[in-house]
């Protein structure tokens, strides 16, 4: 069993090694309330930003499902968007219904953290973040809004376009157009608000811009030209995935090693693409890891599948129930807290994808 490779021919294991390198700095960061008491500075070194990795990794998933039905349909309408919509949804919708409905039970109950009044009907619509900022409630779900708008909002352009220009422009070139569309939009949104908006402090920037929907879309648009390319041009796709993978991560060293005011258009603007860059060098490595073998790939995988789950218990509920009820007094519960609190992460992700996403996932494509 040992050397068994264990992904389907389905799954990519480059590709689920990127889910489980992205979610890994989202539990350690949530976690780091527990570890307050502690005083371990624990993880010793600057964390990189999880939910970018994530951004630019569904571009380049979903992009390369719009690709195929895009290129391979006769035509492209208002039906083939909302067979799309209908399966992404169905991935996602549940779930995330699912844990909403509970924070807000057990916010006004008193079980986990949370200000009840912060709480609206926008949260059902993914419209808690559209335009401003988000706290006080199931704050980790801002960027699944960034997703879901994005994921509703480009195949309608690009069914625009396709309706407008069909007869004129091939369609590799209408998709190009669409994703540049949302790219260069996104970023001059971006730069009007930066040069007009002053903040005081990281929470200013985190909630002003990195948190804002329509300031994001740019990120997942770059995993999208990564498919892009891979899908129109492949013979140069893999050609230097090495060079590239290593050019990625210095390029992301680097952007952290740059020091400038937190009010320059460079940190509220443009530092976003050189992050979403310095991530898309990256996936062409990633993806020709095609299996793993061993103990460690099994490990890998499972957290691949439970990422969702993962994203969505850690914080609001886990972590915030834990210090409700639970908060550590001292060093040594702090540690033995924090240990725990990984366990149940796992262990209540790994409960919400067997009993709750993989039945619809299953029964979505039963239908």
């Amino acid at each position: 069993m040992a050397t068994q490779e264990i992904n389907k021919p389905n799954r990519v294991f480059g590709l689920d090694i990127m889910r489980a390198l992205a979610i890994l700095p989202v539990i350690i960061e949530h976690g780091n309330d527990i570890l307050e008491k502690a005083h371990t500075n624990f993880p010793w070194i600057p964390l990189y930003d999880g939910v970018e990795v994530f951004f630019v990794l569904s571009g380049f998933l979903i992009g390369s499902i719009l690709i195929k039905i895009f290129c391979n349909s006769s035509v492209f309408n208002l039906q083939t968007v909302l067979l799309f919509l209908k399966r992404r949804w169905w991935r996602t919708l549940p779930a995330y219904f699912l844990i909403l409905v509970l924070n807000l039970l057990f916010v006004y109950w008193g079980i986990t953290r949370g200000d009840i009044h912060e709480f609206s009907l926008s949260f059902f619509f993914f419209c808690q973040n559209l335009y401003s900022d988000l706290s006080g409630f199931f704050m980790e779900s801002w960027s699944l809004s960034v997703e879901e708008w994005f994921y509703l909002l480009f195949p309608l352009i690009l069914m625009i376009l396709f309706w407008a220009l069909k007869n004129r422009t091939e369609r590799k070139y209408i998709f190009l157009l669409a994703i540049l569309f949302f790219v260069i939009a996104t970023v001059g949104l971006r730069v009007y608000k930066a040069m007009n908006l002053k903040i005081d402090d990281f929470r200013g920037w985190d909630q002003q811009f990195r948190k804002t929907v329509l300031l994001r879309f740019d990120s997942i648009g770059f995993g999208i030209i990564v498919a892009y390319i891979k899908s129109f041009y492949p013979k140069h796709f893999y050609k230097h995935k090495n060079l590239l993978f290593f050019a990625g991560i210095a390029l992301y060293v680097g952007i952290y090693h740059v020091s400038m005011g937190i009010n320059t258009v460079y940190v509220k603007a443009f530092q976003f693409i050189a992050i979403s860059t310095a991530i898309s060098l990256t996936v062409p490595k990633f993806d020709s890891i095609r299996t793993g073998k061993g103990i460690l790939t099994k490990a890998i995988t499972h957290i691949s599948k439970i990422s969702y789950s993962i994203y969505l218990v850690n914080f609001g509920l886990i972590t915030g129930i834990i210090m409700q009820h639970f908060s550590p007094q001292n060093a040594n519960a702090a540690i033995g807290t924090y240990c725990f609190y990984l366990i149940l992460v796992v262990l209540f992700a790994s409960m919400l994808y067997k009993y709750f996403e993989k039945p619809l996932l299953d029964l979505r494509d039963r239908k």
